[in-house]
């Protein structure tokens, strides 16, 4: 176990690790935004002051004619910035009206869900006591001997989930933008159950590194044992983002005739009909992202021996935590034409990875005169219970691609799609070890070897789905 003075001091350390990450995103962010600005007054002397986003800029632009002429046969005319972004004539040329938007997600998710080994077996009555419950050589089943539970990949099922991003962008030409989202998936969880009088026998399966054979812990048992095994297990995946959005470039065709009947005509004269308007935008993307994985595994054993008159009861619980935080770069490209809208994603953040698993057991043992409780479970002993942390680097990419439909001038809904990879976490069900040795169990004895061990496994994670949703600007 780690102690409470040893887990401030990690807790103080990675404070001052996120602190000074977030410290060096930003300070990346302001040059960017410093350089930029500096750049779009040209002529002015450096001790000039530096134009703040959001006052009025003039930029130069062409303007194709109705027979589409290039900028060597067209005229050069001034836009003004206004709230709705750069216009001409009151038309919004490379992004939808609005200086702020508002849009929510719900959205139908699948991950790549969880291992677990074999935990629970049975035989048929009438099996010997020492093969009721034995599995074959690497853990498989025999002709006397099947898995109840475990020995397959939990929580693959769809779950719903919501996501939330409000932003807005800082200047009138919609060039700079901050947004924030917030995403969680609803949790997936499993649950096992079994009790027995004796008459269904219930074993859980290990290799006992004593007999250096397969071998079991009798649950429940004709005339000798009664018991209960129950198995509970569920996760949860969140995700938050603060995200500068920068303008890299943008082609426009401005308004056209192209649809048959306006749009709501409730947004007044200085936005464009919205189903008139056709640009493609790039922008670049930087800013800070945290993911959170969280695994729960618990295993409780319920056994009365009649011959002894005892009970044990037992509990051991696995649970893994990874938390991600770093900064996030990427690309977003937004294709329009009248109505419809074709978005598509791509970014990755980058930064440290910060994976947790505690392991806890229990036993308490009453024999009729005392109860006794002890530290050990059968899962977890004292040569693997404890909290056990591993920080690394890590890369996440997410991908994805968006239709929209404007509504009206101020409301689209859109359909889409994304995939998340997170390439290094720990699940629960990954640090069960079933190489044990009796001796550990509780009341420990002497001279037992230093099993079941902390595994430290790790693998990937995959998460994707579809999402519907509306976007209001305003």
């Amino acid at each position: 176990m780690i102690s409470t003075e040893g887990g401030l001091i990690m807790a103080a350390r990675r404070a001052d690790k996120l602190i000074l990450g977030a410290f060096f995103v930003w300070s990346v962010i302001l040059s960017v935004a410093y350089t930029h600005a500096a750049a779009q007054a040209p002529g002015q002397e450096n001790t000039e002051a530096i134009p703040t986003p959001g006052a009025a800029e003039k930029v130069e632009s062409v303007v194709p004619t109705a027979e589409g002429t290039n900028a060597e046969d067209a005229n050069i005319v001034t836009e003004q910035c206004g709230e709705n972004g750069c216009t001409f004539e009151g038309v919004p040329l490379c992004s939808p009206p609005g200086r702020y938007w508002v849009r929510g997600d719900w959205m139908m998710w699948w991950t790549s869900g969880e291992n677990l080994p074999p935990l629970v077996t049975t035989s048929p009555k009438g099996t010997s006591q020492d093969q009721a419950g034995v599995l074959g050589p690497g853990f498989t089943e025999t002709a006397t001997t099947s898995i109840l539970f475990g020995n397959s990949t939990v929580n693959t099922d769809g779950r719903p989930g919501v996501r939330i991003t409000f932003g807005g962008w800082l200047d009138s030409c919609h060039r700079w933008g901050l947004e924030a989202d917030w995403l969680t998936l609803g949790g997936n969880s499993n649950y096992f159950y079994r009790v027995s009088d004796g008459n269904l026998i219930l074993a859980l399966p290990y290799y006992d590194l004593q007999r250096n054979a397969q071998w079991h812990q009798l649950q429940a048992y004709p005339d000798l044992i009664t018991g209960s095994v129950d198995v509970i297990g569920n996760d949860y995946f969140e995700s938050v983002g603060m995200t500068l959005r920068y303008n890299l470039c943008c082609s426009s065709c401005g308004c056209g005739d192209g649809c048959a009947e306006p749009c709501d005509g409730g947004c007044g004269a200085e936005c464009c009909d919205p189903c008139c308007i056709s640009y493609c935008r790039t922008d670049l993307l930087m800013g800070y992202r945290h993911y959170l994985l969280g695994d729960n595994l618990a295993m409780g054993q319920d056994t009365y021996y009649v011959p002894i008159d005892s009970r044990f009861q037992s509990t051991d619980t696995f649970n893994t935590r990874n938390e991600f935080n770093g900064m996030e770069i990427g690309l977003n490209t937004e294709l329009r034409r009248g109505r419809w809208s074709l978005g598509l994603l791509a970014k990755m953040a980058l930064g440290e990875n910060h994976e947790t698993a505690t392991l806890l057991g229990t036993t308490t043992i009453n024999n009729g005169k005392e109860t006794i409780t002890y530290p050990e479970g059968i899962y977890v002993t004292g040569t693997n219970s404890g909290v056990h942390v591993l920080d690394q680097f890590a890369v996440i990419p997410q991908f994805g691609a968006e239709i929209g439909y404007q509504l009206t001038c101020h409301v689209r809904t859109f359909v889409g799609y994304n995939i998340i990879y997170w390439g290094s976490v720990m699940r629960a069900g990954d640090q069960i070890d079933l190489n044990m040795d009796q001796r550990n169990w509780a009341p420990v004895q002497p001279d037992g070897l230093p099993y079941p061990q902390y595994l430290g496994r790790q693998t990937n994670l995959w998460a994707q789905g579809v999402n519907v949703g509306a976007e209001v600007r305003f």
